[in-house]
């Protein structure tokens, strides 16, 4: 929906635009890079970088960085058993299961699960973008509290419900507050039309070869600025795809791969730079999530979204740019192949596991 109706531009209809973002999906080296490596390092077990000493340093028993500032407060992660309570898994999976599945079954209510076609692919993407929103988050939440005090009235808790429930609150204080500031900066940066004016300089001064790493590059400075992949794609999504159209049909890879190339490049820069920045919603709430100190976890992540970002412009997007002409449709997947070949080499030359813990009393 963001680059559909830019399409006639390229002498497609705005129908197409689904089927055009299936053909992005080869050329989303930095994402399928990522899941990868993703991948690797659970198999592995190997870090580098700021990651591996941090893996060190928890595992010798110090879980935060001396002087460093949890995203939460103390009252969040210093609990205590209640007397006489007997604890249970069930009472914590079971609220977070109704947590996460009302919240799916009121994104597919509000979505018009019943009036759409949910036999493709299509029909079930429209109900989901039709059904997302605060409002399901909302009422699954609700749920999930409500499911919550009633296994804690059943395990015997009775007056610390109310209690607990306001101090969850109140440590989530400084962390509301450093989203709603990020939020507040990502939009004074968006409207600055930054990046429509660096989009329309691009155009006229580019080889059209070159064009999907600028893209890149360009799309990830944004959405690092701006700590939004989403926005990012809103606004550059509709201007690049005339752009490279034009700029392709110059060149031996043809208007339509070009733009294709073109409009997954920007998809991958807005998600690397959305990684990266530390006015990011999703890295906030990631800080929040672990109660880490959020500069720390900026830092820990970074080298490995770098690594794959690397990766994706030297061995995907630049070959597939220069040697498009020469090969078929199968190069995108050859350098797919070849760039885990490199990380797997990679993480097993520069990673190592992290120590074993001092086992008490030991040496």
């Amino acid at each position: 929906s963001t680059f559909s109706h830019s399409l006639p531009d390229a002498g497609m209809s705005i129908g197409d635009g689904y089927a055009v973002f299936l053909q992005t999906l080869p050329y989303r080296f930095y994402c399928l890079f990522t899941l990868f490596f993703v991948g690797l390092v659970v198999v592995s077990g190997r870090d580098f970088g700021p990651m591996l000493r941090a893996e060190d340093r928890a595992r010798s028993g110090l879980l935060l960085n001396p002087g460093s500032s949890p995203m939460v407060s103390k009252e969040a992660t210093d609990l205590e058993m209640e007397d006489g309570v007997q604890p249970k898994a069930v009472n914590a999976l079971l609220p977070l299961a109704i947590f996460v599945f009302g919240t799916l079954f009121f994104i597919l209510k509000d979505g018009g699960f019943g009036s759409r076609n949910m036999t493709t692919l299509e029909g079930w993407t429209e109900v989901l973008y039709a059904g997302s929103g605060a409002t399901p988050l909302m009422y699954g939440a609700l749920a999930g509290f409500g499911a919550a005090i009633v296994l804690a009235i059943a395990a015997g808790l009775r007056g610390g419900i109310i209690t607990a429930s306001i101090s969850s609150v109140r440590s989530m204080g400084i962390a509301i507050a450093i989203l709603f500031l990020a939020w507040m900066l990502g939009a004074v940066c968006t409207d600055l039309g930054t990046s429509t004016y660096l989009t329309v300089q691009l155009g006229d001064t580019l080889p059209p070869l070159t064009l999907p790493l600028a893209l890149f590059l360009l799309s990830a400075l944004v959405a690092f600025s701006t700590g939004s992949s989403w926005s990012t794609m809103t606004i550059l999504l509709p201007l690049v795809v005339g752009l490279s159209f034009r700029l392709g049909e110059e060149s031996v890879l043809g208007g339509e791969l070009l733009m294709v190339m073109s409009i997954g490049a920007v998809l991958e820069g807005a998600i690397f730079g959305d990684h990266c920045s530390p006015i990011s919603d999703t890295t906030v709430m990631s800080s929040i999530a672990s109660a880490s100190d959020h500069i720390d976890h900026v830092r820990t992540q970074m080298p490995y979204a770098m690594v794959t970002m690397g990766t994706a412009l030297i061995i995907g997007y630049l070959p597939a740019a220069y040697l498009a002409g020469n090969a078929g449709s199968w190069l995108p997947f050859a350098c797919l192949i070849v760039g885990a070949g490199f990380l797997t080499a990679l993480m097993f030359m520069i990673g190592r596991k992290p120590k074993e813990p001092t086992p008490p009393g030991g040496t």
